[in-house]
């Protein structure tokens, strides 16, 4: 109103796209910035307008450099955010389907057949599962937890003390800050060590046993504690998606500018009643407010704060990659590399480490090999447990202490040749620089059972239902079935193509990574040349 006096005309209308873009802005020129784009919106209305559009108050301003790597899909496809509100998902997906599934595919891994071959449920697990869940990271982030069936039974859990009566616990928030993602990093550890000494890829029952165990864990935290703290703390898959979660090309976020303006209930952080345009939620499962992620890492996706929140301040927003580590790694955009807002923690770069060392532990005995010791050794080695178990937690743990040796060295070089120049970045915050290379070398991994295991899951579920058939004329003539059934599987030569390909993207892209981080410091040619040193090992093991 002030400019258009001092311009001698009628106070100009605001176009609601206008609005609502000023007040998702930051303003970091306060309100000087403020009036300044007001000024040149007033300067720039044609003659006989009287309405101001989005660009006329954009057009000349300075915007987050990051805010031109996203894209809200909400905006762009109306249609999707009608879908989302709806309960189909995840609640009539994870109550009215994965409920029921998942009790029959945990009951197939422990009467059905026991190896892979013979066993749909276990085929499933290993050739579908786990390559699917590695390529899907880069699409859809840490998705799957809001799907996930361990915690539709802690759900269920939950939902039962609740109408019981039951007062749930709050968080320990202080102690789960400090040891639950170390207590997650053990438990992966055990389970990849169990997974390696017996065979749980090709045991059924040990598999089974193995979803038993996560899926109790779910629902004792849940039993006791509100919401979902085993999924935000404790949880190895969890942990796991979270940190790869950070490559997303996907996330949910709200505009900082409208919560701060038109908020006071949180419902999409607290929960409660509905409000205008936003429905009865109980708030977000892992208690984060979509203005306030730095990452992707607490974020499963599941959509309850854009149900809740009456003011379309959530977005779901397409970006661009290394987003989440304050700029994108694949994209140089100069004046960001100044302002990261990645948080590292000591905890998850131990996982980080170790889920590298898994990828050697996978082919343990082309490591052995490496190392010197010949067939009738190797094989003396993995037959017997304690041998083995030492062998494997050793090659669990090397690669992570190698790269912390060598950053230590590196470090003390440096301190001693160049004194006076500013030192690195901290290793928990140049261990990120490793993400890529280990998300696509164990994506690398499960491309074999991926490609020659899982296009044949027709024949092998005949093999399943022929498994329980009475009588052996029976059973024969369900097993002949099997063979009419098709396939499809990829040649050795191609899944040795993907491999290989999946490799050098992993380390060219940890390496783009790595200047980002700080690695372009003198001497941070170091971990470059180990991660050169990582996938020349990596591709000699599984290519």
């Amino acid at each position: 109103r002030q400019q258009a006096r001092l311009k001698g005309i009628p106070p100009p209308e605001v176009e609601e796209s206008a609005f609502r873009r000023l007040e998702r802005y930051e303003f970091p020129g306060n309100t000087r910035e403020l009036f300044s784009m007001v000024e040149r919106a007033i300067a720039t209305l044609p003659e006989g307008s009287n309405r101001l559009t989005e660009e006329m108050f954009w057009q000349a301003t300075n915007r987050n450099k990051l805010d031109a790597y996203r894209i809200n899909l909400l905006d762009v496809f109306p249609a999707f955010r009608q879908f989302l509100l709806t309960d189909t998902f995840p609640e009539r997906l994870n109550h009215n389907f994965t409920k029921y599934v998942y009790p029959v595919v945990v009951a197939a891994l422990f009467i059905g057949p026991q190896t892979r071959d013979a066993n749909a449920a276990l085929n499933i697990f290993w050739a579908w599962w786990w390559p699917g869940i590695l390529l899907l990271y880069p699409l859809i982030g840490r998705l799957w937890c809001s799907i996930c069936p361990f915690m539709i039974y802690g759900e269920v859990m939950q939902r039962f003390r609740v109408a019981r009566g039951a007062v749930l616990a709050k968080w320990p928030v202080k102690a789960m800050e400090m040891w639950g993602g170390w207590a997650l990093f053990s438990m992966f550890f055990a389970i990849l060590l169990w997974e390696e000494v017996w065979r749980l890829e090709n045991t059924a029952y040990l598999s089974g046993w193995l979803l038993l165990i996560i899926t109790a864990g779910a629902v004792l935290g849940s039993a006791f504690f509100e919401r979902r703290l085993w999924c935000r703390y404790l949880c190895p898959i969890g942990g796991m998606n979270g940190m790869f979660a950070k490559l997303s090309l996907t996330e949910v976020r709200s505009s900082k500018g409208i919560c701060d303006a038109e908020c006071t209930t949180y419902h999409c952080y607290k929960g409660g009643p509905a409000e205008g345009e936003g429905q009865e939620t109980l708030g977000c499962p892992l208690h984060s407010h979509p203005a306030s992620l730095r990452d992707n890492k607490d974020c499963v996706g599941c959509m309850t704060c854009l149900k809740a929140c009456p003011h379309r301040s959530v977005q779901v927003n397409l970006r661009a990659p290394g987003v989440d580590f304050g700029y994108p790694f694949l994209f140089p955009v100069p004046g960001t590399s100044s302002a990261p807002q990645h948080n590292p923690t000591a905890s998850e770069v131990a996982l980080l480490l170790l889920l590298l060392g898994a990828v050697f532990t996978h082919h343990l005995s082309g490591v052995l090999s490496q190392v010197g010791f010949s067939p009738g050794e190797i094989a003396s080695i993995i037959e017997d447990k304690k041998a083995h178990s030492i062998a494997a937690a050793a090659t669990l743990s090397v690669p992570g202490l190698t790269i912390f040796a060598v950053d230590s060295v590196m470090r003390l070089f440096r301190a001693f040749l160049y004194p006076s120049e500013l030192p690195p970045n901290r290793f928990v915050s140049l261990a990120y620089s490793y993400l890529p290379l280990v998300w696509l070398a164990s994506l690398s991994h499960y491309l074999l059972l991926g490609l020659t295991e899982a296009g044949r899951i027709l024949p092998v579920g005949i093999l399943n239902i022929a498994f329980f058939m009475p009588g052996d004329m029976t059973r024969e003539w369900v097993e002949g079935l099997g063979k009419f059934m098709p396939t499809l599987t990829a040649p050795i030569d191609v899944v040795k193509f993907l491999q290989g390909s999946a490799l050098l993207a992993g380390g060219g892209m940890s390496s783009l990574l790595l200047q980002k981080l700080g690695g372009q410091r003198r001497l941070g040619w170091v971990h470059l040349l180990t991660m050169i040193v990582l996938t020349a090992e990596l591709w000699d093991l599984i290519v």
